[in-house]
């Protein structure tokens, strides 16, 4: 779960017009060397398609590899 200093970087991200889950997904993305989908969710109180539409918009420009991504496969940062 994101902790109050996380929630700072995310309303930071906010005022700069990054969508909520976006910002979400790379504070909590931050703070981790791997995780799963599931783990994001946990992590980030996203659900399911708000994470995998922030993962896609993250793909989309180069920030994070990962083709396709399950609930037990990890994202490569």
């Amino acid at each position: 779960m994101l902790d109050e200093k996380n929630l700072e970087f995310v309303s930071a991200l906010r005022s700069m017009n990054v969508p909520r889950n976006v910002a979400s997904l790379i504070t909590y993305l931050s703070n981790v060397d791997e995780a799963t989908s599931r783990e994001i969710e946990m992590g980030t109180n996203l659900r399911q398609p708000e994470v995998s539409i922030a993962m896609r918009t993250l793909r989309n420009i180069n920030w994070i590899e990962n083709a396709m991504l399950g609930p037990k496969e990890k994202v490569d940062l």
